[in-house]
């Protein structure tokens, strides 16, 4: 039996249309009413690969030869280098699905999103789609006139200026979480934690910093001390267990030896959902994977999220080669959680340490809410016992 285009399943051509990159797209769609058609199946939807790849777009080598759509885009080309040219009006072809743009624009550059790209007319509910993927959820306050549009295009361009006071959370290793607050023109984290520092005495010890996680604009630095204590009573467990990720499932949610009676049965959390478990017959080798985080949505480098995402930028826990975690140091005294604001200029992936927080473009931050907190890290609700607004020690 001879296959032709028209018997093939449209799954399949669709499939193979996917392959193809942004320009070749459009080309083909003009090619038959048969395609045409496949291109415009919502469901089918093989536009979604080819506009994710356009945002990390490898131009090709210059040619010598000087045509008019490459004079006319030389500019475009120069500011963006890395997204595809055949992104930027893209969306005033109606045959592309637009839930498509709800991804595009929770991982684009905000520039390129508010002052080059052709925004399409999305409902109300996309946009606010949108918002929650790209945005922590303490940024809503921002949303005064009831239009999530206004909501997304305004909050890219919001940064500490904005705010009079910058709040910041602190885990203390009694169990307890307060949210405090510093002026927002002289907020500087280092300052801040080495009061902390003072307080718990430990200021001989150097500070440590690490990226808890990062969204496409802005990141969630951790300021902690690592050592090797003479007293358990100066570890912090709740420093380990957010930077640590999800507990594993024999050793946090069932014990091997636990009685699974009905009255008891063994759930598996996955992020913000709860779902039983389909098998405990090996529970000594149940192992627990969390849904990748989608509100707000990580960048590549944290995409696995809470779960360990390899590739290197995730350094949550530094394992040295002979598999000894952290060097044999456990965190003590208290930890702080600022929230970073990221300007693609000047912040790198490859940073380390005091380099996250230090020199040009790492002085913008935004408040961090207890909203915040619980969607990067809901694994910490039964961890914290006690949430406090301001100072104080947790003792009644």
């Amino acid at each position: 039996m001879i296959h032709t285009l028209e018997t093939l399943p449209v799954e399949l051509v669709a499939e193979i249309l996917s392959e193809l990159d942004l320009s070749t797209l459009i080309t083909v769609s003009c090619l038959s009413r048969r395609l045409r058609t496949i291109l415009s199946d919502a469901s089918l939807n093989p536009w979604r690969k080819p506009m994710l790849h356009g945002l990390t777009y490898v131009p090709p080598p210059p040619s010598t030869s000087v045509t008019e759509d490459s004079s006319t885009n030389t500019s475009l080309k120069n500011l963006y280098p890395n997204i595809d040219p055949a992104l930027f009006n893209l969306s005033v072809r109606n045959m592309v699905p637009k839930q498509n743009w709800i991804e595009v624009f929770a991982r684009a550059p905000p520039e390129w999103i508010l002052y080059e790209s052709t925004i399409p007319n999305l409902r109300d509910s996309e946009w606010e789609e949108c918002f929650k993927r790209r945005f922590l959820p303490g940024w809503k306050k921002r949303k005064t006139d009831g239009r999530w549009r206004v909501a997304f295009t305004s909050k890219k361009t919001r940064c500490t200026a904005d705010e009079a006071w910058t709040s910041y959370i602190v885990l203390h290793r009694n169990g307890v979480a307060n949210r405090l607050q510093a002026t927002s023109r002289n907020f500087n984290p280092i300052i801040l934690f080495n009061e902390i520092k003072m307080q718990n005495d430990l200021v001989h010890l150097d500070t440590l910093v690490r990226v808890l996680v990062q969204f496409a604009d802005v990141r969630i630095l951790a300021f902690g001390v690592q050592h090797k204590p003479r007293k358990s009573f100066q570890i912090n467990p709740n420093a380990a267990a957010l930077l640590r990720g999800p507990p594993a499932f024999e050793s946090e949610l069932i014990h091997p030896e636990a009685d699974l009676s009905p009255a008891v049965s063994p759930i598996v959390q996955t992020g913000n959902e709860t779902a039983e478990s389909e098998s405990f017959n090996d529970k000594r080798t149940a192992t627990l994977q969390w849904q990748p985080l989608r509100h707000p949505r990580p960048v590549d480098g944290f995409a696995n999220y809470p779960n360990f995402t390899p590739g290197g930028q995730d350094r949550r826990r530094i394992i040295t080669p002979d598999g000894l975690e952290e060097s044999g140091c456990v965190w003590v005294g208290s930890l702080m959680l600022v929230a970073q604001l990221i300007n693609p200029i000047y912040v790198s992936d490859s940073e380390e340490g005091l380099e996250l927080v230090m020199g040009p473009g790492h002085f913008q931050y935004a408040s961090l809410s207890w909203a915040d907190l619980w969607a990067i890290a809901p694994w910490m609700v039964d961890k914290i016992t006690k949430l406090i607004e301001g100072p104080g020690l947790g003792i009644e």
